[in-house]
């Protein structure tokens, strides 16, 4: 199952990348990944996040066994 992310919080400058790692992932099994405010950061679905404008946000990793991990991100 999955149980978290390599981080729960980051703090980014506008323009900079982060990878986020998936700890404990079964092989096969499907993630999706959904930013609370998409204007701050964005995301890829390999878990790249992208600052895009100062501000805060978080994103959720929802796995399809109904398991989910989240981090907050700041923007600076």
């Amino acid at each position: 199952t999955v149980t978290k992310l390599s981080s729960k919080k980051i703090v980014l400058q506008v323009g900079k990348t982060k990878k986020l790692k998936v700890k404990n992932k079964p092989v096969g099994v499907k993630v999706t990944w959904k930013s609370s405010k998409k204007k701050v950061a964005t995301f890829s679905k390999k878990g790249k996040v992208k600052a895009k404008r100062r501000g805060r946000t978080t994103i959720t990793l929802k796995a399809f066994n109904g398991k989910k991990a989240r981090v907050r991100v700041t923007v600076r």
